[in-house]
C-alpha cells in the first residue's frame, strides 16, 4: 500500500512551515518512531500580536514504513497539509499504485537547534 506524506496540519488558517531539517531520504525505511523532519511554524499572518508567533516541531513517524519519494528539503516553504511524499507499506509497494491514505505521524515541540536550515546547517 501507498500512503501520503503531508505537512502537518497544526493551525488551519494563515500558517506557513518551513522545513528545517530533514533526517530521512527517499529510499529509507522507516520504524515507528523515526525523526522525519523539523519544520518552523510562522504564525506572525494570523497571530501577529501572541509572542512568540514562531514555534518549532518535529515530525516523527507513527508506524513503520519506506520513504518511496520526498518532494521537500530544507529552507521550502510549504502549507498546512501539502503533499511532501509517499511512504510504502513495504520496500515492495510500487509508485504507480494509488494512495490508501495518510502516513501516520506524531508532532512534538522542539527548540531551535544548531542543526536547522535557519542556523545555516548544511541541507
Amino acid at each position: 500500500m501507498i500512503y501520503v506524506l503531508r505537512m502537518p496540519s497544526i493551525v488551519t488558517e494563515g500558517a506557513t512551515a518551513r522545513i528545517e531539517a530533514m533526517h530521512v531520504r527517499a529510499g529509507e525505511r522507516l520504524a515507528r518512531g523515526a525523526r522525519l523532519f523539523d519544520f518552523r511554524l510562522d504564525l506572525s499572518i494570523r497571530y501577529a500580536l501572541m509572542c512568540p508567533p514562531v514555534t518549532y516541531h518535529r515530525a516523527v513517524a507513527h508506524e513503520d514504513g519506506v520513504l518511496l519519494s520526498l518532494a521537500a528539503e530544507p529552507g521550502q516553504v510549504f502549507e498546512s497539509n501539502a503533499e511532501l511524499g509517499l511512504v510504502g507499506s513495504d520496500a515492495g509497494a510500487a509508485l504507480g499504485e494509488a494512495p490508501t491514505r495518510l502516513f501516520r505521524v506524531v508532532v512534538a515541540g522542539i527548540i531551535w537547534h544548531q542543526g536547522m536550515w535557519s542556523a545555516g546547517a548544511p541541507a
